[in-house]
């Protein structure tokens, strides 16, 4: 076997048997926590796991979560805030910790995605909102999902309601603001 290949096939080997394989280091089957987040556990102790709350509005007082739940109605000006804590650093240590917060529409298509750093010793929250107006989303089930380095490691469901006929007359006006999101 020619030199070049036996190098190439070194290097392809390796990397098929992991993308093949897996490597990931969550399992794959999920529970579900007291606040009703499905979480898919870290394969080593130690490592962060997240939690979701969903909710309206913080106090402007405490920070605390406002209006917190899994059904909103649709309303001019609402918004649905997601706030995720993370239970430890794990083997990360103090390094931050590379995350993607992701809103999903009741079809399963991403509409907003947001990338961000995490340091794990702050001891704050993540916060991602999205706008609930009548003319930018649909009555239906959305999902909000947290990505820990590329890997899923905890999402919530939560369900919009209000009169699907307000946001079909809205977008028939030629309103493209579909998937727009506050944050």
């Amino acid at each position: 076997m020619p030199a070049h290949l036996r190098f190439a096939l070194g290097f392809l080997v390796p990397f098929l048997a992991i993308a093949l394989g897996g490597c990931g280091a969550r399992e794959e089957t999920a529970f579900v926590a007291a606040d009703s987040t499905l979480v898919y556990p870290a394969k080593h102790p130690g490592d962060p796991s997240a939690s979701i709350t969903l909710c309206t509005t913080l106090s402007k007082k405490t920070g605390l979560p406002l209006g917190e739940g899994r059904e909103f109605e649709l309303r001019d000006g609402g918004k649905v805030r997601a706030l995720v804590e993370f239970d430890g650093p794990g083997s990360n240590g103090d390094q931050p910790l590379f995350v993607h917060l992701v809103w999903l529409d009741p079809d399963g298509q991403a509409f907003y995605r947001k990338a961000l750093e995490h340091d794990p010793t702050s001891g704050e929250f993540l916060e991602s909102a999205i706008s609930i107006e009548p003319g930018k989303r649909d009555p239906g089930r959305y999902t909000f999902q947290v990505y820990l380095f590329r890997e899923l490691v905890a999402e919530k469901t939560f369900v919009l309601t209000g009169k699907p006929g307000d946001v079909a007359r809205k977008r028939s006006k030629g309103d493209a603001t579909k998937g727009v999101a506050a944050d």
